[in-house]
């Protein structure tokens, strides 16, 4: 949706998957010989020095980096040398940018980190009702579940059979539970159904950037139980107990939040891309606004 509005507006823009950079860096330098700036979503896609130089000083472009998520995990786990070569990289940025402010915390004593969200689509409200009984959603991928809280939520399914569990993804519970309905990952899904069935999304994350999915809860009303903190997340130390307890008092103190005009205001899709138009041109001018003020 990002670079549909861009071209809509009359840019010209070029994308490219930096999980396959080897493989496409020839066919992108071929192409960005008359580029006016590079944009890269994802800090692990801007490692290697000598490619930010050349962008730099060779094509002369703006350069833009942002941090979307868990990026400081696979930091902290290469070795020095690349460590070293990563943030060499990264300082050649004209902007490195943080998607959250924790995540501008963790990065800025490496280097200059300014919280600036990146999100591809405008969020508003379409949720229309609430379920009778109530119901968590947690979204638990099946490659590393853990990293979501997997067996907090199976506790809870295990010990609290008067609540219901809807999962995205994986079910950590290896025998049917009649509490649970577990669905497949599909990045197609209409998620309005989905939020319509739930009372509450709960998001245990080891490490998060600025979820998709807290968004679209909170721009539908939906409270949010989270591990970070953002207005009108109720935030929970990743412990099955304070979980228990923040999910008890939902369920026996239910009460409307507004979040959806926050959200609204603060993702506005229209002033983002003014935003990185402005900053594609003018790549050290101050930001216009604070995304998250």
């Amino acid at each position: 949706m990002l670079a549909a509005e861009f071209e809509r507006r009359g840019h010209v823009v070029r994308i490219f998957d930096y999980n396959l950079w080897s493989k496409q860096y020839k066919e992108f330098r071929r192409q960005a010989q008359t580029v006016d700036a590079v944009h890269f979503i994802g800090a692990v896609g801007l490692r290697k020095f000598w490619q930010a130089r050349f962008i730099r000083k060779r094509l002369k472009a703006a350069l833009l980096v942002h941090i979307v998520g868990s990026e400081i995990v696979r930091f902290r786990k290469i070795g020095l040398f690349d460590k070293w070569m990563w943030l060499a990289a990264l300082k050649q940025a004209h902007r490195v940018f943080a998607v959250a402010p924790w995540l501008t915390d963790e990065w800025n004593a490496r280097l200059s980190v300014e919280t600036f969200p990146v999100f591809f689509r405008d969020y508003q409200k379409r949720r229309t009702r609430s379920p009778q009984n109530f119901t968590v959603l947690v979204y638990l991928p099946q490659s590393r579940p853990e990293f979501y809280g997997a067996e907090i939520v199976k506790r809870l399914i295990e010990q609290h059979p008067e609540m219901r569990f809807l999962l995205l993804g994986h079910n950590p519970c290896k025998q049917a539970r009649p509490n649970v309905t577990a669905l497949p990952v599909d990045f197609n899904r209409d998620m309005n159904e989905v939020y319509n069935q739930s009372s509450v999304l709960l998001r245990l994350t080891e490490h998060d950037g600025l979820s998709n999915m807290v968004l679209e809860a909170l721009a539908n009303d939906l409270p949010v139980v989270w591990t970070y903190s953002l207005p009108h997340v109720i935030t929970v130390e990743r412990r099955y107990e304070a979980v228990e307890k923040t999910l008890n008092e939902l369920r026996e103190h239910p009460a409307p939040i507004h979040s959806s005009t926050w959200a609204g205001e603060t993702f506005h899709f229209k002033r983002l891309t003014d935003q990185l138009l402005d900053l594609y041109e003018h790549p050290l001018r101050p930001l216009k606004q604070d995304f998250l003020g």
